[in-house]
């Protein structure tokens, strides 16, 4: 989404939720907060089960010396 997509899109949002009342706003709060939670668990999930699938590609002789020159460049 580009950025003005996004500007006009927060733009529509504030207008709409300045009409919805109080429990309103509430319940959309809770929704948004466990829809931010389950995507959160799920970057986690991806960005843990590629570094695993990446590390059994390698065979450890090759891992060893990976972190050997990653090592040397610091």
């Amino acid at each position: 989404m580009k950025a003005t997509e996004k500007i006009k899109l927060m733009m529509r949002l504030e207008k709409g939720f300045q009409k919805l009342d109080f429990e309103e706003l509430h319940m959309i709060r809770d929704t948004l907060n466990k829809e931010i939670e389950i995507k959160s668990k799920l970057l986690f999930r991806g960005e843990k089960l590629h570094k695993a699938v990446e590390e059994r590609k390698l065979p450890k002789e090759i891992r060893q010396r990976t972190r050997a020159i990653d090592g040397f460049g610091e």
